[in-house]
């Protein structure tokens, strides 16, 4: 559950790069224009084997931002390669199963579409600063 202080104001993301995962290309613009805003560089694609891609040309990517229906293939294959990189997956139809099931393939947080710039800007400076 996030309280309050978890939508403060985030630590600077400067030295951080971000994958943004998402098929619709104004959310993963939306995205970007957050964390760019909050000092992070960013990267996009629109598919799982376009993230792999990017993974595999930058394995030291801080972040994923996941807003894929089925997120837990990546999950699973990212988090085999990838074990220090912070994952928050971007749901529009969440079930606290389909939750659970990204947390236990390794994602840092779960959220719910749309989205709160800072809240997601916020959940991803946690998930980095946790790993």
């Amino acid at each position: 559950m996030h309280t309050a202080a978890d939508t403060a104001t985030p630590e600077p993301l400067a030295s951080d790069r971000i994958l943004i995962v998402d098929p619709d290309r104004f959310v993963r613009e939306a995205i970007r224009n957050a964390f760019e805003a909050s000092g992070a560089n960013t990267l996009q694609a629109e598919t799982t084997d376009e993230a792999i891609a990017a993974f595999e040309a930058d394995p030291d990517l801080s972040g994923l931002v996941l807003g894929l229906s089925e997120p837990l293939p990546l999950i699973e294959t990212l988090r085999r390669r990838h074990r220090r990189t912070a994952i928050v997956v971007l749901s529009e139809f969440p079930s606290v199963e389909a939750a659970v099931a990204a947390m236990r393939e390794g994602a840092d947080d779960v959220l719910v579409k749309p989205i709160v710039d800072r809240e997601l800007v916020s959940s991803m400076t946690r998930s980095i600063e946790r790993r």
